[in-house]
C-alpha cells in the first residue's frame, strides 16, 4: 500500500486551462477544485475549456505502433494489458480519489 501512496504522490497531472498548463499532483488538484469538479475534468466534461491528462516526461521522439485487429475480442485483450489511466482515465481518477479519502484522516 505504501508503494501505491508514494506513486500517487509522485504522479503529476497536467490541467490545460484556456491554453495554459498547470502541473500538479492529485491532492493539490482536489484542494483547488474539489472532488466533483476534478472528476468532471477527468471525464472530459469541461473539454475544450479544461483538459486533464497525466504529465509524463518525454522519452524521445513520438512514435506510434499500428496494429490491425481481426476481432473485437482481440482488441479487448490488448486493452486489458494497458494501464487503467490509458483505457479509463475517469475511472482511474475516481479510484485514486477513493484511495486518498481512505488514507486521509477525518477532518473535524
Amino acid at each position: 500500500m505504501t508503494t501505491s501512496i508514494n506513486r500517487m504522490n509522485e504522479l503529476k497531472f497536467r490541467l490545460t486551462i484556456s491554453g495554459q498548463s498547470l502541473v500538479l499532483n492529485l491532492k493539490s488538484i482536489l484542494r483547488l477544485f474539489g472532488k466533483e469538479r476534478t472528476i468532471d475534468f477527468a471525464d472530459g466534461k469541461w473539454t475544450p475549456f479544461v483538459f486533464m491528462e497525466i504529465a509524463e516526461e518525454s522519452i524521445g521522439s513520438d512514435t506510434a505502433a499500428v496494429k490491425a485487429f481481426n476481432s473485437v475480442e482481440e482488441y479487448q485483450a490488448i486493452l486489458k494489458t494497458r494501464p487503467k489511466y490509458e483505457t479509463d482515465f475517469g475511472g482511474y481518477i475516481r479510484d485514486q480519489i477513493e484511495t486518498i479519502d481512505k488514507l486521509s484522516p477525518p477532518s473535524g
